[in-house]
């Protein structure tokens, strides 16, 4: 990884990621995704999983 990476959730920044050790924090590009604003995470790949996540129960809950 880079110093930062951007998160896209369909086609569509949610957020970059950046480097700080030891892990990556996020912050928001969307006020969707706010909930998550300084969160830290072991990895790119843990936040990506983790923002991807909570933007498919979000098509659920609105869906249902």
């Amino acid at each position: 990884m880079l110093d930062a990476s951007i998160i896209e959730i369909e086609d569509e920044a949610a957020g970059i990621v950046v480097r700080d050790e030891p892990g990556v924090r996020f912050f928001s590009a969307s006020r969707v995704y706010v909930v998550f604003e300084g969160a830290k995470f072991r990895n790119l790949g843990d936040a990506e999983r983790t923002i991807a996540r909570f933007a498919s129960s979000r098509r659920w809950t609105a869906l249902g």
